[in-house]
């Protein structure tokens, strides 16, 4: 495919290293090729950018993950309807952290106290960019999703769907199915197809939250429209883009948007390439080091079988055995074999409280190290020669 830009996106928000990696192939594959570089926004998603984590010690000297509440959310509401009110001042961390965390957290207030946009969406998005583009040495454009259904190719398309709602969402469906979770059907009326559900969002005028729309809203021309995921990347990659760079979610997902277009609009979309990488703050030397860790089901059998001597327990369970099914005989047979495990275990409450203890200590443990081994922390957390060094191999291979 000649000529075209070479497109990338994602949420608005302060993205993990994994998806940085994308905006740095995005530049590196736009110098390469001399084509300009665009920066998809989903600002249609409801996700709230606004909830950024950060690790963090505890009290104990624990590494925990903490959360900076930056700007409140509006559940259910789309990013680029929510107005921007402002962010509240970054949280200080524990001294023994690595510097490039709460230099991070500056560095993200900073920005999105300096940046322009008066929505949530737009103030964060630029934020971001801000500070990748102050990593990378260039600057993308910023597109928004919610700004492709007024396009050419955006109005062509649901033209396209509004003519032929049924059979839309039945190649959707088929679509959909091709990779399993990947978005739920559409609800067909045969009977009545104003009432078939398509691809885009409707905006409810009052709370703001979306709806999946029918086609009878496409003929409302009061309704606020959104285009759905599959929908906004077939808009993306059907015109004067010549390769989009995703994760490896995203570039399974496009499958479906693959089918969807050449089965229902009778169009090949611009190829796509993926892009991975995983980076981890130096957290290692504040983990603990879990070398045999405690499992619960040592003490569930010591609840259960407190008894050193395993003849006395048989011996029990015998003269149950014995007693007739359904006797009361029975029952108090074995009223006192939980009676005698009750005793056992008042015998062994040091042993039972130490394993107790033990199990939470390695549960604190395993939580710890988790925090530390997690890949997902927002990329400006990062010291950035380090990120540069680290994004310079991302693995980027060809996907369709």
């Amino acid at each position: 495919m000649s000529g075209g830009h070479i497109l990338s996106g994602h949420q608005p928000s302060f993205f993990h290293a994994g998806i940085l990696a994308k905006r740095t192939a995005l530049d590196r594959s736009s110098l390469e090729s001399d084509t300009g570089a665009d920066w998809l926004v989903v600002d249609q998603d409801v996700n709230d950018p606004g909830v950024i984590p950060f690790p963090d010690l505890d009290e104990r000297g624990l590494l925990v993950r903490r959360h900076w509440r930056a700007f409140d959310g509006e559940a259910g509401v789309p990013t680029c309807l929510r107005r921007w009110r402002g962010v509240t001042p970054p949280p200080r961390t524990s001294d023994r952290l690595p510097d490039s965390v709460g230099a991070g957290l500056d560095r993200m207030h900073r920005a999105l106290e300096e940046s322009e946009g008066d929505t949530v969406a737009d103030r964060i998005a630029a934020a971001n960019e801000r500070l990748a583009s102050e990593l990378i040495g260039r600057h993308c454009r910023l597109l928004r999703a919610s700004d492709l259904l007024d396009t050419e190719v955006g109005r062509t398309f649901l033209e396209r769907i509004r003519a032929e709602p049924v059979a839309c969402a039945r190649v959707w469906n088929e679509s959909v199915a091709l990779v399993p979770r990947s978005a739920r059907g559409l609800r067909i009326d045969v009977g009545r197809p104003a009432r078939t559900e398509v691809p885009v969002w409707c905006v409810d005028p009052e709370t703001g939250r979306r709806r999946t729309a029918t086609a009878g809203d496409l003929a409302d021309g009061r309704a606020r429209l959104l285009p759905k995921a599959f929908l906004m990347t077939a808009i993306a990659r059907s015109e004067g883009i010549r390769l989009m760079i995703h994760g490896t979610g995203g570039g399974a997902y496009e499958r479906v948007t693959e089918s969807w277009a050449r089965e229902f609009l009778g169009i090949d979309l611009a190829p796509v390439t993926v892009v991975t990488a995983t980076v981890r703050l130096p957290l290692d030397d504040l983990a603990p080091t879990l070398e045999t860790a405690v499992t619960p089901r040592e003490l569930r059998r010591l609840e259960h079988d407190p008894w050193s001597d395993s003849e006395e327990k048989r011996a029990l369970v015998a003269r149950i055995d014995a007693a007739p099914r359904g006797s009361g005989e029975r029952l108090q047979r074995y009223r006192a074999l939980h009676e005698a495990r009750a005793r056992q275990c008042e015998r062994v409450a040091e042993r039972l409280s130490a394993l107790r203890g033990a199990i939470r200590e390695s549960g604190v443990g395993a939580a710890a190290l988790e925090v530390a081994q997690d890949r997902t922390w927002p990329w400006p957390l990062h010291d950035p020669e380090r990120l540069r060094r680290e994004l310079a191999t991302a693995d980027q291979a060809e996907h369709r």
